[in-house]
C-alpha cells in the first residue's frame, strides 16, 4: 500500500511540474531533504510521511484524493477555504492568497478552459472598479454580521495587499486562453436591488451610488465589447451565453490536460473546490447542460446582444 500511495504522489507531482524541472531538486528544496534522502523517496526506499505529502500537494495544488485513490469510492475531498482569524478582511485576504497560487499553477496550461455558469457578476469584472469591488466585499461581510455598516464605501478598507492578490489573480484569469460565461439575465439586477437595500438602511450613501451608478454602466461597456470582440484586451478568448433559465447558484469548472477543478460560489465571495475527478465530471457535465438553454451574445444574435445590454443600463439608471 505504502509502495502504491509513493508511486501515486511521484506521478502526481511529475505530472504537474515543468518538464524541465528535476524531481529531486525540487524535493531537497520543499521539504528540505538532502539530495539522497530525496532519492531514497523518489526509489521508494522510504515512504513520503502525511505531513510531507500535505506540503506537496499544496505546493502543486494537487488532489489529495487523487493521490490516495479516494476517488475510487463515495467519498470526496472539498477545500472550504475556511479561515479562522477574527477580521474578517483578514479571512478574505487568506482565501485571495489561496486563489493566486492556484491562478499561478494555471497561469502556463494550454490547452486550459475555464468555463463559469453564474448568478453574480464574475470576479474579473468587478475587480478593476473601486466602488463596485468595495461593495461586493462589504455586503457578505455585513450580512454575516462581520462588519458594521458605517454609511459609506467610502470609509471601508481593503488593505493594499488584497487589492495586489485580486488584480494579479484578475490578470491571470484574463489570460486563460478559453472562457466560457453562462450568465443569468437578471444578473445586473440582482446587484443593483442589494444596493438600493443597502441604501435604504443607510449602509451606503448617495455619493456611493453615484459611483456605483457609472462604474457599472461602465463594466457593461466593456462587457459589451468583450462580446463584440469575442476577447479580452488582454488576454484570452471570452464566450458569453445568457442563460434562458435562471441559475440558482454560481458554479466554475476549470480543465486542462491531467488536471481540472470545480469550484462553487457560496455566501456571496467565498468559493470552494474540489479536484475530486467524479465532482469535476459532474460539474462539466451540468454546465455544458445549462449552456444547452442558453443563447451565445459572443459575437453573434446581434439584436439579442443590444436588447439585453440596452436593458441592463436602463436598471442602471433606475437605482
Amino acid at each position: 500500500m505504502k509502495n502504491q500511495l509513493n508511486a501515486r504522489l511521484i506521478n502526481a507531482m511529475s505530472d504537474a511540474l515543468p518538464a524541465k524541472m528535476n524531481l529531486a531538486n525540487f524535493l531537497t528544496k520543499e521539504l528540505l531533504l538532502s539530495r539522497e534522502a530525496a532519492y531514497r523517496r523518489l526509489r521508494g526506499e522510504v515512504p513520503f510521511g502525511l505531513d510531507e505529502t500535505a506540503q506537496i500537494a499544496m505546493k502543486l495544488n494537487l488532489s489529495i484524493d487523487n493521490i490516495i485513490g479516494n476517488h475510487e469510492n463515495s467519498a470526496a475531498m472539498i477545500h472550504m477555504n475556511l479561515n479562522k482569524s477574527k477580521d474578517a478582511m483578514v479571512n478574505y485576504e487568506l482565501t485571495m492568497e489561496r486563489f493566486l497560487q492556484i491562478s499561478k499553477m494555471i497561469k502556463d496550461m494550454n490547452p486550459l478552459t475555464f468555463s463559469c455558469a453564474t448568478n453574480l457578476l464574475p470576479f474579473v469584472f468587478c475587480e478593476p472598479y473601486e466602488y463596485i469591488n468595495k461593495f461586493r466585499i462589504s455586503r457578505r461581510l455585513h450580512l454575516s454580521n462581520k462588519i458594521k455598516g458605517t454609511g459609506s464605501l467610502a470609509d471601508i478598507e481593503i488593505s493594499e495587499n488584497t487589492l495586489k492578490l485580486q488584480k494579479i489573480i484578475a490578470q491571470n484569469y484574463r489570460l486563460i486562453p478559453n472562457t466560457i460565461f453562462i450568465w443569468d439575465t437578471n444578473i445586473i439586477l440582482s446587484f443593483i436591488k442589494m444596493i438600493q437595500l443597502f441604501y435604504n438602511l443607510r449602509i451606503l450613501s448617495k455619493e456611493d451610488i453615484k459611483h456605483l451608478k457609472n462604474e457599472l454602466h461602465t463594466l457593461m461597456y466593456d462587457a459589451e465589447e468583450i462580446t463584440n470582440f469575442g476577447k479580452y484586451r488582454d488576454g484570452g478568448n471570452v464566450n458569453i451565453y445568457l442563460s434562458n433559465i435562471n441559475l440558482e447558484a454560481s458554479y466554475g469548472y476549470l480543465e486542462s490536460d491531467n488536471f481540472c477543478m470545480s469550484t462553487f460560489r457560496v455566501y456571496a465571495i467565498n468559493i470552494i473546490d474540489s479536484q475530486h475527478p467524479d465532482i469535476c465530471r459532474l460539474q462539466k457535465n451540468w454546465i455544458l447542460s445549462l449552456r444547452r438553454y442558453a443563447t451565445l451574445i459572443t459575437e453573434s444574435c446581434e439584436t439579442e446582444r443590444l436588447k439585453f445590454f440596452n436593458l441592463q443600463h436602463e436598471y442602471i439608471d433606475s437605482i
